[in-house]
């Protein structure tokens, strides 16, 4: 597992930056138009995953498929499975996009069929 975004995803949670789950970023999309990101772990395919994508990416929000499971994910935001975290702190976000950049992650984009 990488250490870098790992640690990153851990800052944040301790900072309070972090939404995790489905519902809780619907939730999060539904009540104010945040600055964030949103990561989707390896193995969280569903159409849960794809619904809350497309919306997503409707709101100019950047989705990343990070090469973690939800398990992984969970693991560095301290919970048991996560398989959606958005991020809403404009310099975390800076920090996890360069280090997807090193990872070679790039963002879905919004022609993509999902």
């Amino acid at each position: 597992m990488p250490t870098k975004l790992s640690s990153l995803l851990g800052l944040a949670r301790r900072a309070g930056k972090i939404t995790a789950g489905s519902n809780q970023i619907e939730a999060a999309l539904s009540s104010t138009r945040p600055r964030a990101i949103v990561l989707v772990a390896d193995d969280a395919t569903s159409p849960t995953a794809q619904k809350l994508i497309k919306r997503c990416l409707s709101r100019r929000i950047e989705v990343y498929a990070v090469p973690f499971t939800m398990e992984e994910m969970g693991s560095a935001i301290g919970k048991h499975q996560v398989g959606y975290v958005m991020i809403k702190d404009r310099d975390f976000c800076q920090g996890i996009r360069q280090a997807l950049e090193e990872m070679e992650v790039r963002p879905y984009e919004q022609h993509k069929n999902l």
